[in-house]
């Protein structure tokens, strides 16, 4: 065999084993290429993964803020309408009961404060409601407090702008009348019964016992009752207000004084606990949602 022999049966040995060398070597090479865009397939579901996890944290985290920011401004709102309906009530309050009875009568007050005290009784209650929804529950607690030191307040302030009213109109009728008028003996009687009580020096507590307590004699019931016996002979149109004009002289100076002070001061207690209440929420010092 020449030589051009040997080297085509080299030439197609080596072929032959060439072939499925390089079929072993593109299957390598097909596997590695597979493994690396798996690879990349996976880092890159992994990123998107990771991306939308961070879009829908920072959506939910918005929606949470804006939900509280929402929620704030409810809360704020009825805390507000609380604080508004109390001052208006404390104003009511002061204009109704301060001054001479003869400039409130001309000017109206009575009528006006009046109406605007029975306004601000609703408005208070209704704030308070809304106050108990939107909480939490300390505001809620503390609105509660201050609906009862308002309401107290009103009372006392609006009974005693009645009795000054009924005692104007009641002394208003008597001007001009004779003295054994009937309505002036009940004046007269009734300014009686305010003299004594007015230097009674047991107190409140022991007046309230000697005008209820009949098991020994009482000077100041015996005027009482005088009172009370010529109440029934004035004009039926004025027996409200002689009624009315008779109890708040019946009372002690000292009580009517003490309620007041009493009323004022609780009611301006509860509206500052109430505000500081209503601020640790607004501030995010409560952990109430």
């Amino acid at each position: 065999m020449d030589f051009q022999g040997v080297g085509a049966i080299a030439a197609a040995v080596v072929a032959a084993v060439g072939i499925p060398t390089a079929l072993v070597v593109g299957r390598w090479q097909m596997k590695a290429a597979i493994r690396a865009a798996e690879e990349s397939s996976r880092a890159g579901f992994a990123q998107a993964e990771a991306s939308y996890r961070a879009a829908l944290d920072a959506v939910r985290a918005e929606a949470v803020n804006a939900h509280s920011q929402w929620r704030r401004g409810l809360r704020r709102d009825a805390y507000t309408a609380l604080l508004l309906a109390a001052h208006q009530a404390r104003t009511a309050g002061r204009l109704l009961t301060e001054g001479s009875v003869e400039d409130r009568v001309s000017r109206g007050v009575f009528t006006t404060q009046g109406a605007a005290l029975a306004e601000a009784r609703i408005a208070i209650q209704e704030a308070a409601l809304v106050v108990a929804l939107e909480g939490p529950e300390q505001p809620a607690i503390k609105a509660e407090a201050l609906v009862h030191r308002c309401q107290r307040f009103i009372d006392v302030h609006g009974l005693r702008a009645e009795a000054e009213e009924a005692g104007h109109s009641i002394r208003t009728a008597r001007a001009g009348l004779a003295v054994d008028d009937p309505l002036s003996e009940f004046v007269e009687a009734t300014d009686v019964v305010r003299a004594h009580i007015y230097v009674y020096q047991d107190g409140p507590a022991a007046l309230e016992a000697e005008l209820h307590v009949r098991s020994s004699p009482s000077q100041i019931r015996d005027l009482q009752d005088v009172a009370y016996a010529k109440l029934s002979r004035i004009p039926e149109s004025l027996r409200k207000q002689g009624l009315t004009y008779l109890f708040a002289s019946l009372r002690h100076p000292d009580l009517v004084r003490e309620e007041r002070q009493g009323a004022d001061a609780q009611f301006l207690d509860a509206q500052e606990e109430f505000l500081a209440a209503a601020r640790a929420v607004l501030d995010g010092d409560s952990t109430s949602q």
